[in-house]
């Protein structure tokens, strides 16, 4: 897989190379309805979550895993739309935060850490950095 840069984030859309999600280099000039689909895209994720918490809860590891991946793709695909956005904050590392932690939940493992570095490459709040260092060390 190539190196990771910054601006470059999963594409959850995009085919799939030895079941990890190819990068693109996120362009310039993101209008006003790219932001307003991530935000769509993003409470679609935080459903798909609340989906896995619930069936985890019923004892449904396999329900679980399934609804934190849908979760997780959701959730990149929505921190993408705010790649190049470095005056975007604290919404574009929150949504790094949360899709490294997707990926976490989902056992992907280089996609987290690769989530995780992007949302630092930025300017994020203390606090959300501190997170995001502290997911850093679970990987």
């Amino acid at each position: 897989m190539s190196e990771h840069r910054q601006g470059q984030v999963p594409d959850p859309t995009a085919q799939q190379r030895d079941g990890h999600p190819v990068f693109r280099v996120s362009g310039a000039g993101e209008g006003r309805g790219r932001m307003k689909a991530a935000k769509t895209t993003h409470r679609d994720a935080m459903e798909q979550t609340d989906l896995a918490l619930a069936a985890r809860e019923q004892g449904d590891e396999v329900l679980a895993l399934r609804h934190f991946r849908k979760a997780y793709e959701l959730e990149a695909q929505a921190a993408a739309a705010y790649a190049t956005r470095l005056d975007a904050e604290p919404t574009r590392s929150v949504l790094f935060r949360s899709a490294a932690t997707l990926a976490l939940d989902c056992k992907l493992l280089p996609e987290a850490e690769k989530l995780a570095c992007t949302a630092l490459t930025g300017n994020p709040p203390e606090d959300i950095a501190a997170e995001l260092r502290d997911l850093l060390e679970q990987i």
